[in-house]
């Protein structure tokens, strides 16, 4: 099995357009927006469960459901109900710069908790720029921005990655937070076998 899979068309060319709009409109008013840490390069911001974006996150749990339980079926111990969908924020990676070498780390830490994440979930809102790829050198992976193609990979120091610069435009990207629910390790632990 691929730990990094590719799925085209999880958003229509039309959706992808309407979320950069409405970004581009509510972005710059809403206090949710921060720079990333990536030397100012990747802009992001959380978007707001309500008013046109509460359609927006249970259309993506949806079309994403069977992608997620999908890339779990390796493990009998793991399934969708396993993890909830935290929130969903856009990635502005600014033209003509790379985003450098770097993993996304398991743990995440918000507002003094601990959340696990085993998995990341990216949507491409547009190709309308040269280069732009992003690269798995351990993998040996390249994968080309395209509208509306979702990626999904681990979140682990054994897959790291870098960015082509994107040439031409920003970058848009629709990233989808998925965290661990803990008590599905309790839970698992209980129902497991002995094994000698």
């Amino acid at each position: 099995m691929s730990f990094i899979q590719e799925y085209e068309n999880i958003l229509s060319p039309k959706n992808c357009e309407s979320i950069i709009e409405n970004y581009l409109k509510e972005s710059h008013i809403d206090t949710k927006r921060s720079d990333a840490n990536l030397h100012g390069i990747v802009k992001e911001w959380s978007i707001p469960q309500e008013r046109h974006w509460s359609d927006l996150f249970l259309d993506l749990n949806e079309k994403c459901r069977p992608i997620v339980e999908s890339y779990l079926s390796y493990s009998t111990l793991l399934n969708c109900e396993s993890y909830y969908l935290k929130h969903i924020s856009i990635m502005e990676h600014q033209e003509n710069f790379n985003i450098p070498y770097h993993y996304d780390a398991e743990i995440s830490y918000m507002n003094d908790k601990e959340y696990i994440r085993n998995f990341a979930i990216l949507i491409y809102l547009n190709d309308n720029f040269e280069s732009g790829e992003l690269i798995f050198p351990i993998q040996k992976t390249s994968i080309k921005p395209k509208v509306g193609l979702g990626l999904i990979f681990p979140t682990s120091f054994m897959f790291p990655h870098l960015t082509n610069p994107a040439i031409g435009a920003n970058r848009y990207v629709l990233r989808m937070a998925y965290y661990f629910k803990k008590d599905s390790i309790i839970n698992s632990t209980k129902t497991s076998k002995d094994y000698f």
